[in-house]
């Protein structure tokens, strides 16, 4: 069976960010949980929806899609965390 991160992170890598959010949230992220872990999830999703915004021009409001990632942010998961940053940085407009 494979792993729906791996999935995920393959996505994001990819660019497919619409399709990176369904896999996590069909497959991880139960709505309504308050464990750390599946609100880390939630910030995933949220984390690939702000990239979508950004890259079909909608820049502020994927900005502020964003800081959901960011609120719930799991620091030990540097990994996944370095990949979901960088590729923030690469979708986003340089000013």
């Amino acid at each position: 069976m494979k792993d729906p991160i791996d999935d995920f992170l393959s996505c994001i890598k990819l660019g497919f960010y619409y399709k990176a959010h369904e896999i996590l949230e069909e497959s991880l992220w139960e709505k309504g949980n308050k464990e750390a872990t599946n609100l880390y999830y939630k910030g995933l999703i949220n984390g690939a929806v702000a990239m979508e915004l950004i890259r079909k021009g909608r820049v502020p409001q994927g900005k502020k899609v964003w800081q959901t990632y960011l609120k719930y942010k799991i620091t030990s998961y540097w990994e996944i965390n370095h990949i979901m940053e960088k590729q923030y940085e690469k979708v986003l407009p340089s000013t």
